[in-house]
């Protein structure tokens, strides 16, 4: 059963496209006036849409052009949406952005913090005071300062160094030339698919008789690096040169 309109639960409107007097609901009048910063009322769901096309509300050409206060894009905005917030974002990405810090909308009061890898002052989330005992200003300084022993998941160094090496940039671009070099081909059999780069002396070998300790060592030496040392390999030629490890290889590419 349906309240009886009153003075007290209902404010008296006017049509904006019939003028007849009508009355809406107060709290449904203040949630439109909230949501929309104001607007046009109807009596009824016909004069809603006759006084949408009178007065062009919703259409391409009655919008507006504001500039986005993070990058300075402009975007184009219906009238009704105009008036709603003081900055407008021509993204989520913009919106993100600019919405850091002090400007966020649940910003309680930061406080300055020294990034422990590289020193740099920065603001953070009062609560990451309490929950963390290292800060850092970018997820790039985090990543570089937990390394070795600092990592959470570091088990005393037990990985071998040949293990180590095979991870870092300078070993991925020695593989490429080689196989630019031999035309991403199979030297022995031509296949073009599945290739390995197999080393003439054994990868840890080298790594003994060059007394490479550490990865700046491995960086630094020239004959580690030599292409002369690798020849591209089909999977199945290479399992060949390691009958200890064949099994497992050709397990990979059944």
């Amino acid at each position: 059963m349906e309240r009886e309109l009153t003075d007290r639960n209902s404010v008296e409107l006017v049509c904006a496209n019939c003028d007849t007097s009508f009355r809406k609901y107060r709290g449904a009048y203040n949630a439109f006036v909230k949501r929309n910063q104001g607007g046009r009322f109807y009596c009824c769901r016909s004069c809603a849409d006759e006084g949408k096309k009178k007065f062009n509300d919703r259409t391409k050409d009655s919008r507006v052009e504001v500039l986005c206060v993070e990058c300075g894009k402009s975007k184009k905005i219906y009238p009704s949406q105009s008036g709603r917030s003081e900055n407008y974002f021509c993204s989520v990405e913009c919106k993100h952005k600019y919405e850091v810090g002090e400007k966020a909308a649940g910003w309680k009061g930061g406080w300055t913090a020294n990034c422990d890898q590289c020193g740099e002052e920065y603001s953070e989330w009062r609560n990451g005071q309490e929950h963390h005992e290292r800060h850092f200003c970018s997820v790039e300084c985090r990543s570089k300062y937990f390394v070795g022993d600092k990592c959470q998941a570091w088990r005393g160094g037990i990985a071998p160094m040949s293990a180590v090496l095979r991870g870092i940039k300078e070993y991925q671009e020695w593989m490429q030339l080689i196989l630019s070099r031999d035309g991403y081909k199979c030297v022995e059999c031509g296949a073009e698919e599945h290739l390995h780069v197999h080393h003439l002396e054994s990868f840890g070998k080298l790594i003994s008789r060059l007394k490479i300790s550490s990865v700046k060592d491995a960086r630094e030496c020239e004959e580690l690096w030599d292409i002369d040392n690798g020849q591209a390999l089909c999977v199945h030629c290479h399992a060949e040169k390691h009958p200890r490890y064949k099994k497992l290889m050709l397990k990979k590419v059944a």
